[in-house]
């Protein structure tokens, strides 16, 4: 009978940290975490509420090796991603403080599914029903079997991240090495994304300057696929770590959702079209709900009343809807939440009058994509000033408008019949536009 102590089990949040099996649970789940941020972690949490300072933490995740303070704050700043922002306190100037409120048990370990903690990736599995989507996801899975680098691009709220996840998550048993997930909507540096993507695969990194070159070492005979979400802010500082990755990795894929395009030579663009929409103005009940964007509504519709239901008295109402929203899945659901509270026709009417904002957002999103506000916000943000004339210029059309129109509404003395062309070229690139062929 062994004498051993009793494993010890730190509990805070959905997250589950066993210091024995060094292994770190997300709602049950195993998450990928890199050696330094995990004796980072266990070190604040084995003094929860107290300073801990940086000395200490230097010394006890790095011993015997003389590194920059830099990089305590490169894995603090990890954990703080995974975390949450305010779950590690920084004492300015002296050191840390880890501020969750902390269980401690003895003995306990989590029962997890074992397919899962074989399962080569860090995608949640809990994405639910994808809706509407069948089409996109085949042709989808189609140009990652062909190729090597394919970016998920279009509009703010169509679901580009929702569709590649599911997308990753169907393909992980094809890939020995497997499907790992990087989150770079809260990154602001650019030097970060060679960092991000090495806490995901838990390579080691001493500083932010050796991350890339780490990251070739580590990947050059792995079959793998990375799945880097939400690029458009870093386009230039994913570009160029893709390009270097793919050009010594034979067996590595990349995909990857932005608005805007990377450039990288092989990159093949995926633009995530509106949810599908009848064409007949009144469809029946059964009719409507086999396009996406009225499958999407009745859904939605339904987790704020359970009664809810698609007739072909209302059917024409909920297409009318949907066509109001372009098909664009963010503002479908938006609507629909709104219906348990004011009604089908009243959603309808105050959409058509401009009076219902779709601010209902989603709690789990990061801010920028919780509204369509927000979206669109953070979309106008990444243009560059002539861009941003051009379309507040281009905003006085309804619906459609052909380039000789466009032209001729956003050309002046200050912008010339090629700067406005090149303009809206870089609007369509980024999403902000669709060109319909």
């Amino acid at each position: 009978m062994s004498n051993a102590e009793p494993a010890i089990t730190y509990c805070f949040d959905g997250f589950e940290l066993q210091p024995e099996e060094r292994r770190l649970l997300v709602d049950g789940i195993p998450t990928v975490l890199g050696a330094r941020a995990f004796d980072l972690l266990l070190t604040l949490i084995e003094q929860p509420g107290q300073l801990v300072t940086k000395d200490t933490l230097l010394e006890r995740v790095w011993p015997a090796v003389v590194v920059e303070e830099n990089n305590l704050q490169v894995q603090i700043s990890t954990l703080r991603k995974l975390l949450g922002a305010d779950a590690i306190a920084t004492v300015v100037g002296r050191g840390y403080r880890f501020t969750r409120e902390l269980h401690r048990t003895k003995n306990e370990r989590h029962k997890t599914n074992p397919s899962r903690l074989t399962a080569h990736t860090n995608i949640p599995h809990n994405l639910g029903v994808l809706i509407g989507r069948d089409q996109e996801l085949v042709q989808l899975m189609s140009l990652i079997d062909a190729g090597r680098l394919v970016t998920v691009t279009g509009p703010g709220g169509v679901g580009k991240t929702r569709l590649m996840n599911q997308c990753a998550l169907d393909l992980a048993e094809r890939f020995n090495d497997g499907v790992w997930l990087v989150e770079l909507a809260t990154l602001i540096e650019p030097e970060m994304v060679a960092v991000s993507v090495a806490a995901t695969l838990r390579i080691d990194v001493n500083d932010i300057a050796s991350a890339s070159r780490a990251l070739i070492n580590h990947v050059r005979d792995k079959q793998m696929l990375l799945v880097l979400d939400n690029c458009e802010h870093l386009v230039d500082a994913v570009a160029a770590l893709a390009d270097a990755l793919l050009s010594v990795a034979p067996q590595l894929k990349i995909v990857a959702s932005s608005q805007d395009i990377l450039g990288v030579n092989g990159e093949q663009v995926f633009r995530v079209p509106s949810l599908t929409l009848p064409t007949d103005k009144s469809p029946s009940a059964a009719d409507a709900a086999s396009f996406g964007a009225i499958a999407l509504f009745i859904e939605r519709a339904k987790l704020g009343d359970i009664r809810f239901c698609c007739d072909d008295q209302n059917a024409p109402v909920i297409t009318a809807i949907c066509r109001r929203l372009d098909g664009i899945p963010l503002a479908i659901e938006m609507a629909a939440a709104r219906v348990a509270t004011l009604g089908l026709a009243d959603v309808a009417r105050m959409l058509d009058e401009r009076f219902l904002a779709l601010t209902a957002g989603r709690r789990g999103a990061v801010p920028r994509q919780r509204t369509l506000q927000a979206t669109l916000d953070w979309s106008y943000s990444l243009l560059a000033e002539r861009e941003r004339i051009v379309f507040r210029r281009l905003a006085s059309f309804v619906g459609g408008f052909t380039l000789p129109a466009a032209i001729a509404v956003a050309e002046d003395s200050t912008l010339s019949h090629n700067e406005v062309i090149d303009a809206i070229s870089v609007l369509v690139s980024k999403s902000l536009l669709t060109f319909d062929h």
